[in-house]
C-alpha cells in the first residue's frame, strides 16, 4: 500500500462523519424550528380569551425574530423559536474545520507523493532505474 493513504482515508472518514454529524443535528433542529412556528401560529389563532395578553399577534417566523435574536424579552412561543434558531447555527463553525482536518491527516500523503516525483526525477536525470 502506498504510504501515507491510510492517513489519509482515515482523515476523509473522520470529515465525512463530522459533515454527517453536522446534517443530523441540522434536520432535528430544524424540525425543532418548525414545531416551534407551528406552536406559535397556534398560539396567535387562540382567541382572545386564551390569551394572556389579548388583541396581541407575536412574529413567529424567523426572518421576523432576527433582528433581535438575542434581545428582548420573549413571550414562551417565541421564545422557543429564538431558542430553536440559536441552536440551528451552532454547530455550523464545525464545518469550517473539515479542510483544516482533511489537510492535517492529507500531508503524509502528499509528503510521500512529492518524494516519489523526486525520486522519479532523480532517476530521469542520472538514467538510473529502482
Amino acid at each position: 500500500m502506498v504510504k501515507g493513504l491510510k492517513t489519509l482515508l482515515v482523515g476523509i472518514g473522520v470529515c465525512v462523519a463530522i459533515v454527517l454529524a453536522h446534517f443530523m443535528f441540522e434536520w432535528r433542529t430544524e424540525s425543532q424550528l418548525a414545531q416551534a412556528i407551528t406552536a406559535c401560529d397556534t398560539w396567535n389563532k387562540q382567541p382572545d380569551s386564551a390569551k394572556d395578553l389579548p388583541g396581541l399577534l407575536l412574529f413567529c417566523q424567523p426572518h421576523e425574530l432576527e433582528a433581535d435574536l438575542y434581545k428582548g424579552t420573549w413571550t414562551s412561543p417565541q421564545k422557543e423559536v429564538t431558542e430553536a434558531m440559536r441552536k440551528r447555527g451552532a454547530t455550523r463553525i464545525y464545518l469550517s474545520f473539515v479542510p483544516a482536518i482533511l489537510f492535517v491527516f492529507a500531508l503524509p500523503y502528499l509528503w510521500y507523493f512529492l518524494l516519489r516525483r523526486v525520486r522519479e526525477l532523480r532517476d530521469a536525470v542520472t538514467g538510473t532505474e529502482d
